[in-house]
């Protein structure tokens, strides 16, 4: 997430407190949002490949799990 962050902070002008908060913006989103077919397509549309295939069935639950961990 500070890969994100850092970006956010460089390419759309934002500061390290206004970064935080679209972060924040989008975990939210992402935690409410996004089944694990969705996964599967952001995967694939990402030009991921193969990896979307081998991801497991409960990729949503695991990435809501992880994005809960850094609150």
């Amino acid at each position: 997430m500070e890969a994100l962050k850092a970006q956010l902070v460089e390419k759309a002008g934002l500061t390290p407190e206004q970064a935080d908060k679209a972060l924040g913006v989008v975990t939210n989103f992402l935690e409410n949002n996004l089944s694990d077919e969705m996964v599967q397509t952001l995967a694939q549309k990402a030009g991921f490949g193969g990896v979307a295939e081998k991801l497991p069935d409960n990729i949503g639950d695991t990435i809501s799990g992880f994005l809960k961990k850094r609150d």
